[in-house]
């Protein structure tokens, strides 16, 4: 603690300099000056806002409407989209439609022209279509029903101005690989091409749910033979020429029709042979089934298989390899694709 003490307060009177004490007084009379004068009254009208002794801002300016210079259109529209151009509309753009020209490899054949018709356009399936596709009783029809009601035309013939069972006695003379190319179509036209299929696992070890997408313009392709296509064809055989015509998708409807449970494959090569053979030796055969049977083995076997071969080919099943490994393989069913 300090011995000094601390001096009491001053209180005595104060000196003020001359210019000050004047400046004070004056301004104490020109405040009392104030307070007596009365108040102006302000209009009503006034608005309120900053006096008029602010500076004001300046007027905006005049609108001018904008426009546009044609060479800068052009070279913006001549531009490259790129990081520093904006695309003109993120707005989705409608999918453009679907290819329905058809070209097949034989085609449908035309008995009063005695031709063969092999371009020409399927189109998308209605209500309409559905309700007659119900009314068929087994899968074979179902396709062939699939397959006539679809195609739109071929050549110079309209298939909107014929009868169902028309259009069926036309699209019997495809190929069966050729009513296969126009499923495929007519069902791209209907639901478009990609599908989403979903299938099992085969590995007893796995049973796990497996996913696949297919494209079916691109994922199931058309395996042609070589050589142009012919209304009939010569075999040479142990009991002479063998004229025979393709099997038609007509000829292979009949044959599922006629066939049983306890229908062997044998028997199935003896109608399919029936129905092919037109000749033997320039000449119809008295007993067709009966020369069929007289056949030797290996001749019905090459004879068959040579008429295989002329088909064109869609392989229609999928080969899918699960996460655990195993490799699958599923035989595609065709009402799978009949769906969006």
């Amino acid at each position: 603690m300090s011995d000094t003490a601390t001096p009491p307060p001053f209180t005595g009177p104060t000196s003020v300099p001359p210019e000050i004490d004047a400046f004070l007084r004056g301004a104490d009379e020109a405040h009392a000056a104030q307070q007596a004068a009365p108040a102006a009254p302000r209009p009503s009208w006034e608005p309120l806002g900053p006096p008029p002794s602010m500076p004001q801002p300046p007027p905006p300016p005049e609108f001018q409407p904008y426009q546009p210079d044609p060479y800068e259109a052009q070279s913006i529209a001549d531009a490259p989209v790129g990081a520093n151009q904006v695309p003109v509309s993120d707005e989705p753009r409608m999918q453009p439609a679907p290819d329905l020209s058809i070209e097949l490899p034989r085609g449908v054949y035309d008995a009063t022209r005695r031709v063969f018709l092999t371009k020409g356009y399927v189109r998308e399936l209605d209500g309409e279509d559905e309700e007659a596709l119900a009314k068929l009783r087994t899968p074979a029809e179902w396709f062939d029903g699939v397959v006539a009601l679809g195609i739109a035309r071929m050549g110079d013939i309209d298939f909107n101005q014929l009868s169902f069972e028309q259009a069926k006695s036309l699209t019997g003379t495809l190929l069966p690989g050729e009513d296969m190319m126009v499923y495929l179509k007519v069902v791209t036209a209907t639901f478009g091409p990609d599908r989403d299929i979903k299938y099992q696992c085969q590995n007893a070890r796995c049973g796990r749910e497996i996913e696949t997408s297919l494209h079916i313009p691109t994922d199931f392709p058309v395996v042609l033979p070589e050589g142009d296509y012919l209304p009939t064809y010569d075999f040479p055989s142990s009991k002479g020429r063998i004229t025979y015509r393709l099997v038609t998708s007509a000829d292979e409807a009949a044959l599922l029709a006629q066939s049983t449970e306890t229908t062997t494959s044998a028997e199935m090569t003896s109608a399919a042979l029936v129905k092919s053979i037109i000749a033997v030796n320039g000449l119809p055969p008295q007993d067709p089934e009966s020369f069929v049977r007289s056949l030797s083995i290996r001749d019905r076997q090459a004879l068959l298989e040579v008429i295989a071969s002329r088909q064109p080919k869609i392989d229609m099943s999928l080969s899918i390899e699960c996460v655990c490994g195993f490799h699958n393989r599923f035989l595609l069913a065709l009402p799978e694709l009949f769906r969006p």
